[in-house]
């Protein structure tokens, strides 16, 4: 029985440089601002001053994270979901609707797969 354990120790102690780094990073922009709209832009519609989101840019939450796999391999990923703070909702469009897409860089290059808003590098093959 101790010899197993043993080897089951050895073992683990063994194996313990094999795991990969990771690397995963929450991040958000949050943009809201006041807007007046006159009568003129759009008929039957009154003027109005009212808070909106989204003035200059789209308000987000991500989560991008990479995994060395070894060997000059690395995968990665980007899931981002936009909102409306003015309404305290998510995007009608689905879950994670901004960006969402998986990454594999070596020495080939970076290929990318899924919704890319923004590029990750100029040397990447998209599908």
């Amino acid at each position: 029985m101790q010899k197993k354990l043993i080897a089951l120790a050895v073992a683990g102690l063994v194996s313990a440089p094999a795991f990969a780094q990771s690397n995963v990073t929450i991040y958000g922009l949050v943009d809201m601002g006041v807007a007046y709209r006159s009568d003129n832009i759009v008929d039957g519609i009154g003027s109005k001053t009212a808070v909106d989101s989204g003035i200059a840019n789209g308000n987000r939450l991500g989560f991008r994270g990479t995994e060395d796999l070894g060997n000059g391999l690395k995968a990665g990923f980007v899931l981002e979901q936009g909102f409306y703070v003015d309404q305290g909702t998510g995007r009608s469009d689905g879950a994670f609707s901004r960006q969402s897409y998986l990454t594999l860089g070596g020495g080939f290059g970076t290929f990318v797969a899924g919704r890319v808003l923004h590029l990750p590098r100029p040397t990447a093959f998209y599908l």
